[in-house]
């Protein structure tokens, strides 16, 4: 008797001791969500009415953000929201073109659904560096950090005032296309 009393609290322990380690590692252990998916972008601005000295700011929001784990481990999945770091991986797809235009006219050079990349400028959001829409690195673009938001902007003005509805598609490896508009308006 004594001897299954040793050996049933010799179980109890190794049982206990294997929860205790399936639920640090189903959220603290190897990163449960590591990647993310944007499924969906928004623009933002705070000046929808550009005056003559203003520069238009756009942010490029996730409208719908999905995180993804590397393996389909049960636990993992069922208690991966409660871990702090979920996707500081970056993309699952990385990005692969930026594309900004407009419904109408902008100048002679750039007719109705001509990119406008080289007028804008994307800023980094984590070391606040700026680059040129036409002349940002693949590997920059490829991972852009749309999930905590990135800033467009552009002190260009069109040719003639007048209101204009942008639109930003953004394609990734996947072959997924983002798209969003917003109307500005310059005076």
């Amino acid at each position: 008797m004594k001897r299954l009393l040793f050996w049933l609290k010799v179980l109890g322990i190794q049982l206990a001791g294997f929860v205790v380690i399936i639920f640090y590692e189903s959220c603290c252990g190897d990163t449960s969500l590591p990647y993310i998916e944007v499924t969906a972008i928004s623009l933002a601005t705070t000046n929808n009415l550009i005056g003559e000295q203003d520069t238009l700011k756009m942010n490029v929001l996730p409208a719908d953000v999905r995180f993804l784990a590397k393996r389909a481990v049960f636990f993992q999945s069922a208690y991966a929201l409660s871990c702090p770091m979920d996707g500081d991986g970056g993309p699952k797809y990385k990005y692969t073109k930026f594309e900004i235009t407009s419904d109408k006219d902008f100048d002679t050079e750039h007719p109705e659904g001509a990119p406008l990349n080289a007028y804008f400028d994307l800023l980094v959001q984590y070391d606040k560096r700026i680059f040129n829409l036409a002349t940002t690195e693949v590997d920059l673009l490829a991972n852009m950090a749309l999930d905590i938001g990135s800033i467009v902007r552009t002190t260009r003005r069109p040719a003639a005032p007048g209101t204009h509805t942008l639109s930003v598609k953004i394609d990734n490896e996947h072959g997924t296309q983002l798209l969003a508009t917003l109307t500005v308006t310059w005076n």
